[in-house]
């Protein structure tokens, strides 16, 4: 008959309705859950003096630079990483975050141009980035160094022994040859020292 016709397709059009809400699983209310999550706090520490510039690696050292770190940003997983730039003083480009699009941004824009004062203070670098690591008991702290490795202020080697003795990892990712290159200007030429030779920077 015509009514059981009609029951018929309205329990089948109910059923449908049913199965389709059950597949969504629609759940009320919420719960707060911890989480622990183990990682590792990682401070980037880049070199932006004008030596970064020379091309004995390609294209340059600073976008050799760029490309070895972006692949870092890569393989992270929840690690907190924060990035410190150095040419003649230091500066927190970026405290420790999860956020990596906006690491990678940083990176990207950090060149020799981002800071103003000229010259190599390694040690002033790696003071900084143990100081944005923090003195967190048990954590897994750890600096990466991406540099040519030219230190003019020669306080490195102190910098780097008090963050061992703070329990902090330094690892070092040299950009540039033994060869070396002279330093392009951005006025033309290369640079040059007070008696008129072209300086020469290698990888240290």
């Amino acid at each position: 008959s015509q009514s059981r016709a009609r029951r018929r397709l309205a329990g089948l059009g109910a059923m449908v309705v049913l199965v389709t809400v059950a597949l969504a699983q629609p759940q009320w209310g919420f719960r707060w859950t911890e989480l622990k999550q183990d990682g590792t706090s990682i401070v980037v520490v880049l070199d932006t003096s004008l030596s970064m510039d020379a091309e004995d690696v390609s294209p340059s050292r600073m976008e050799r630079a760029h490309r070895e770190i972006l692949d870092l940003a890569d393989l992270m997983k929840g690690d907190r990483v924060g990035l410190v730039l150095f040419s003649g003083g230091a500066y927190v480009r970026m405290p420790l975050s999860l956020d990596y699009q906006a690491f990678r941004t940083m990176v990207r824009r950090s060149t020799t141009a981002t800071l103003k004062s000229q010259g190599s203070d390694l040690g002033a670098a790696i003071a900084l980035a143990v100081e944005t690591l923090g003195s967190e008991d048990g954590a897994d702290r750890a600096i990466i160094i991406v540099s040519d490795g030219e230190d003019q202020i020669g306080s490195g080697t102190a910098a780097a022994a008090a963050a061992a003795e703070a329990g902090v990892h330094i690892f070092a990712v040299g950009v540039g040859t033994i060869d070396g290159a002279p330093i392009p200007m951005e006025e033309g030429g290369f640079k040059k020292t007070s008696s008129g030779d072209v300086v020469l920077s290698k990888l240290d």
